[in-house]
């Protein structure tokens, strides 16, 4: 078929009904139905008593009643076909649907566990340094010259590497806590914590290593002005 035999039987062709469409006219041709019954039923009436002209009107109603349940049937059977149709129809774009959705799980399934596996190596690390950090901080504490005067807020102490750490957890997570949902529910970083003003604002809290190095500085000061040269060599 040429390009334009199929454009021209694409115009004649009617356009498709839809479900709406075969049902409002199905309900047209069922409100016509009493009003054809009762001119049918006249005509008989008037047949019966011979009245001029009645024999032919009557056939006309008979026909003209034929004719509406026919054409009733008629939609009612294309309302049946069309919406057995959409059924199909509605049943391949679910079907399709489905699979996108089964691919799309699968895929940021992947990127989860993906995650998760980074996750857990970051865990390993975070432990094996974590406990190097905490045996070497005591053991620099211990090592503390003896007769050196030690101010507090030299060292940490256990709340503090704690607190330290925990808001360090709140600004890795790189956004406010209340903007990170799982399930609909609020979710910061396990064990994180900070004060009001960094809970909306993670960027605020100085980096780990701005604050050991910040408290360390002033150790190593107070270790210059008692220990000098020694001091310095510790560096």
């Amino acid at each position: 078929m040429s390009l334009f035999s199929r454009s021209l039987a694409s115009a004649k062709a009617p356009p498709r009904l839809t479900v709406i469409d075969i049902e409002r006219k199905l309900a047209d041709a069922e409100r016509a139905i009493p009003e054809l019954d009762r001119v049918h039923q006249q005509c008989a009436l008037d047949a019966a008593c011979d009245v001029e002209g009645s024999s032919q009107a009557l056939i006309d109603a008979v026909l003209a009643l034929q004719t509406g349940h026919s054409r009733v049937r008629d939609l009612r059977a294309a309302l049946a076909a069309v919406r057995e149709q959409e059924a199909e129809r509605d049943a391949v774009a679910k079907a399709k649907l489905r699979d996108i959705q089964t691919k799309s799980c699968l895929q940021h399934l992947g990127h989860c566990e993906s995650a998760f596996e980074k996750l857990a190596a970051a865990f390993d690390l975070i432990e094996a340094h974590w406990f190097q950090a905490i045996e070497a901080h005591e053991k620099a504490e211990a090592a503390w010259p003896i007769g050196t005067p030690r101010p507090d807020g030299t060292f940490f102490t256990a709340d503090e590497l704690l607190t330290t750490i925990g808001k360090q957890l709140h600004r890795a997570a790189g956004q406010p806590a209340d903007r990170i949902e799982l399930g609909g529910h609020r979710l910061a970083f396990p064990g994180s914590t900070a004060d009001a003003t960094e809970m909306h604002d993670p960027k605020r809290i100085p980096a780990l290593m701005e604050t050991v190095r910040s408290r360390f500085a002033l150790i190593r000061e107070r270790l210059r002005r008692s220990g000098g040269a020694v001091a310095k060599g510790g560096e």
